[in-house]
């Protein structure tokens, strides 16, 4: 009889461990920034209608892929819309990834296809603008100078051309970009 009762609990325990253990995985398979598309891509932002300071990287291999799917999300079953957006997106060779949007406190940052909203930490918000330390929404962003490019624009107007180095951190990922800030018009 013990050894019937004990057969018994022993099978019952390796079905319930079975059950924890496809509903673990499950949960991590499925838990935010855990999917394939979170990969801290940095992604074009609205930068609205100012002139606002905003930093740019080269796109990659991975950009191409968003904007593909971009594409093909926005215009569902439309063959013809969805290659004129691909074709219009595969003309832009940077993306816009961060800004101010003309406000001195409220900076915009594009990841994997969202916008988060950040507040500054560390750093004046002075010429070079941008750089410091920005968080919030689990995201640490830090903006470090690298090199000058470019004092003036092309008018002669007083502007910027920072190449700046780019290090993005949300939970245990952290991704470092080499990316030019530009300010002024």
């Amino acid at each position: 009889m013990y050894l019937s009762l004990f057969y018994s609990c022993r099978h019952d325990l390796t079905r319930w461990m079975k059950i924890v253990s496809v509903a673990t995985i499950l949960t991590i398979a499925h838990a935010p920034g855990s999917t394939a598309q979170s990969r801290l891509i940095p992604t074009e932002i609205n930068l609205g209608d100012c002139v606002a300071p905003r930093i740019s990287a080269v796109k990659t291999a991975a950009h191409r892929a968003l904007d593909r799917q971009y594409c093909t999300q926005n215009n569902p079953g439309k063959s013809q819309k969805i290659q004129a957006c691909q074709q219009h997106l595969a003309a832009r060779t940077q993306v816009a990834f961060f800004s101010d949007r003309c406000t001195s406190q409220n900076y915009t940052l594009g990841i994997d296809g969202v916008e988060y909203s950040l507040k500054r930490t560390r750093g004046n918000p002075v010429p070079p603008y941008l750089t410091g330390s920005f968080a919030g929404s689990g995201i640490r962003f830090d903006v470090n100078q690298i090199r000058s490019i470019k004092q003036r624009n092309d008018d002669g107007i007083p502007s910027g051309e920072v190449e700046v180095l780019v290090t993005i951190t949300q939970g245990k990922k952290t991704k470092k970009i080499t990316g030019t800030l530009v300010y002024g018009p």
